[in-house]
């Protein structure tokens, strides 16, 4: 194809839609045409006008034939300005290549030649959005059409910039930390979780001088090497909690940690300090002990790094004056609170909390200022500087001098403002749960007390009408015979196709008292070995002469109703003997286990049914053919769907005029209650 599509420069191929791919969606002029869909109400017209993503169709030269809500919304024109425009027109030049490469492929290929393509598409109002195509190809000759559908790509596309950004930025921080901590005589080593759901994935990014001298980790051997072959012993719990902090499930962590070095056998005692940095990095800080000597300068040269911790850390820190007035603040607390350090600085803490919750703090900063205790977890609102209140989970500890003194308090502060709203939220739903529990509880009453009524109004319709047909049935026999000799030939076939009618509408009745007891009893469950049962089924039925029955496989032995699958059998078996119209007539009954239930499928090789009449059939008094023709009160496929709703199953149907019929129902592993399965249905 060497047409230019983007202007649709070769001849439309399309007068109609195939209707095997849903020929009544729309024809070349966007209306709707009669088809196998007769209303827009049919699934595929409903799934095509109100789906989310953007649905075309046109013809071999690209032209648009009819186009959904969707590509109308997203790109901003009309319906009419879309219909009759090359669909390649709308993407953008430097996309127009490969999207035109696609259409070319799949036009020339078939559904073979399917393949998605990514571009950016012109909106009305000139700005544009990423699209990702599928297109395929229908039919062949003048009747070929192209079928496209699209999603909106943009938000991906603009996440995939942003984590460009992102791996570009966090190259940058780590040659920054690298740079930062190379010199200090402090042992730092930078590790990055590959897996977050592995901690043995932390990779040495950076590791300093002073970690070679006293630890033994070098920039030449071990950086980009895992832990564990930095560390092949490291101790599981250490390594654990290198992995939260790293996921940022701990801000920072402390602890202590003893090696002891081949060529050494002094052990070393190190005081372990990991911080969490950005993009799942953990800085682990190792301060050398052995010789306290040291410590005070030490204490000094690591000011910044610890500074960049306080800063960095994901709660709010603060240290607070014995008099409860805010000494030093990190950023994350500014961003909870609202306030800037030199707002809170000024600011008192109770000034900022909540009147509800003045009470409790109170009491609890009283035991802290008399050392009743020296640490506490609690929650509690803070006034948020735009007015609102944040709820915060708030750990408080006392810090004191050598004589017992209090120096300051060190305060960490979490936003919980979210978990505390999905509380309310569950709560809430929780009351709505019980009004609804009541409601249906009521409801579940008074449909008892309808089906009962139901069925005596049933009982009563069948028992009132059989008595007054029969009578008719007998003075219509009474006729004939006194009037034996009498009666034209005519008039005699009228009587008996009174009877006849009469017995119809007897079996009618019947049908209809029998589809309303269908789940009116319990009964238990017991134990049903299905290939005997279908035996059973078959032999009641006695075929005609030439149909066979063929049982493919190993039937199930089930904890079922047994009178209700019997039910179920008998009837679709007994459909497939009535309409087949063929002397060689054969049913072929199978078996699939899946994991919850058994799917058991019935094959025969009759007239088939019109896919239109799918919902028909199962309808209760609907029937494909005439009473005259075939005698059926078009009740039995509904007492079939509705024995399984209730046993908790499903049931459906493939077929095509002239290639047989398939139903397939399942039937559940588990018996269900008739409370769970109407339910369910309900």
């Amino acid at each position: 194809m060497s047409s230019d599509l983007s202007n649709g420069d070769f001849a439309p191929n399309l007068h109609q839609v195939p209707e095997e791919l849903g020929g009544g969606i729309g024809n070349n002029n966007g209306v709707r045409e009669p088809g196998n869909l007769e209303s827009s109400e049919h699934p595929l017209e409903q799934f095509f006008d109100q789906s989310s993503d953007l649905f075309a169709i046109g013809d071999g030269g690209g032209r648009l034939i009819r186009v959904n809500g969707a590509m109308v919304a997203t790109l901003g024109y009309r319906q009419d300005e879309l219909v009759g425009r090359s669909l390649l027109s709308l993407v953008h030049s430097e996309d127009l290549i490969a999207n035109q490469t696609a259409f070319e492929r799949c036009w020339n290929r078939g559904q073979d030649g399917a393949k998605t393509v990514q571009g950016r598409w012109q909106r009305r109002d000139g700005s544009l959005c990423w699209l990702e195509w599928n297109f395929v190809r229908a039919g062949a000759g003048e009747t070929a059409t192209f079928y496209g559908v699209a999603r909106d790509i943009s938000a991906q596309k603009q996440q995939m910039a942003i984590a460009q950004k992102v791996e570009q930025r966090l190259k940058e921080e780590l040659a920054l930390y690298s740079n930062l901590v190379k010199d200090l005589p402090m042992a730092i080593n930078l590790w990055q979780l590959q897996d977050r759901d592995n901690a043995g994935s932390l990779l040495l990014v950076s590791s300093n001088k002073a970690a070679r001298n006293n630890v033994g980790l070098g920039e030449a051997s071990v950086v980009g090497k895992t832990i564990l072959k930095c560390f092949p012993d490291i101790p599981a719990d250490e390594l654990r909690r290198l992995g939260r902090v790293a996921r940022q499930e701990l801000s920072n962590y402390f602890y202590q940690v003893t090696y002891v070095y081949p060529d050494n056998p002094v052990p070393r005692s190190y005081d372990v300090c990991l911080v969490s940095l950005p993009q799942n990095c953990v800085a682990a800080i190792l301060e050398d002990v052995s010789d306290r000597v040291h410590l005070s300068q030490q204490l000094r040269r690591s000011e910044g790094i610890f500074r960049a911790i306080f800063e960095r850390a994901p709660l709010g820190i603060a240290r607070m004056s014995p008099e409860g007035y805010w000494l030093e603040i990190n950023n994350r607390l500014c961003e909870i609170l609202g306030y800037s350090p030199s707002e809170l600085q000024q600011q008192n803490f109770r000034e900022i909390t909540h009147p509800g919750d003045a009470d409790q703090d109170k009491v609890i900063y009283s035991q802290l200022l008399s050392g009743a205790i020296d640490t506490c977890v609690l929650e509690k609102r803070y006034l948020h500087a735009q007015g609102h209140f944040v709820w915060s989970n708030v750990s408080v500890s006392a810090l004191r001098k050598d004589d017992g003194e209090l120096d300051c308090f060190v305060v960490t502060i979490q936003d919980i403002s979210e978990r505390k709203a999905m509380e309310s939220a569950a709560q809430q739903q929780s009351e709505r749960l019980k009004v609804l529990n009541t409601r249906l509880a009521r409801t579940a009453r008074t449909l008892d007390r309808r089906n009962e009524e139901l069925q005596q109004f049933a009982y009563v319709v069948s028992h009132d009408l059989k008595a007054p047909l029969r009578a008719i049935s007998s003075l219509s026999e009474w006729l004939e015979e006194d009037l034996q000799g009498l009666l034209p030939e005519d008039s005699r076939e009228h009587l008996q196709l009174i009877r006849k009618r009469i017995g119809r509408m007897g079996n009618l009745l019947d049908g209809l008292l029998e589809y309303s007891r269908v789940g009116r009893k319990q009964i238990e469950p017991d134990t049903v070995v299905v290939a005997d049962l279908l035996q059973g089924v078959v032999d009641s039925l006695l075929p005609p002469p030439g149909f066979t029955v063929e049982i493919v496989g190993q039937m199930p032995v089930l904890q079922a109703r047994s009178l209700s699958l019997q039910q179920v059998f008998a009837n679709l078996v007994g459909n497939a003997i009535m309409y087949c119209d063929r002397d060689d007539g054969k049913l072929i009954i199978s078996v699939e286990e899946r994991d919850e239930d058994y799917a058991f499928s019935l094959q025969d090789n009759g007239p088939g049914i019109d896919p239109r009449h799918y919902e028909k059939i199962f309808t209760i008094f609907q029937t494909l053919n005439p009473r005259d023709k075939v005698e059926s009160t078009g009740v039995g496929l509904a007492i079939v769907k509705k024995i399984l709703e209730l046993e908790g199953g499903t049931i459906s149907v493939e077929s095509e005029l002239g290639q047989g019929t398939t139903f397939t129902f399942t039937w559940p592993k588990v018996s269900v209650t008739f409370d769970e399965a109407s339910l369910q249905i309900n």
